[in-house]
């Protein structure tokens, strides 16, 4: 920050009074955005891993299901042998 005016000095409508340095809250937009794209990255990386997560449990779940329903046809074919 600058001050154009000296302090004390009466100001008038339109004067200019203080600059603002932009350069410094430039700096800052510009490291915020990079973190921004870094975290949105983040974000769709941990959904990704997540969504083939829970592929795979629904593909170990359906696959279970499938050997125990397998596992008890042959255990009736067995019992209806011996009848």
């Amino acid at each position: 920050m600058q001050l154009i005016m000296p302090e004390g000095d009466m100001a008038q409508k339109g004067d200019l009074v203080v600059v603002f340095d932009s350069g410094s809250i430039q700096s800052q937009i510009a490291q915020d955005e990079v973190s921004l794209v870094a975290a949105q990255e983040e974000f769709h990386h941990i959904v990704s891993n997540n969504e083939q997560s829970l592929l795979e449990a629904n593909y170990g779940q359906k696959r279970t299901a499938l050997l125990l329903e397998k596992s008890l046809v042959s255990n009736a074919k067995v019992l209806d042998s011996f009848k």
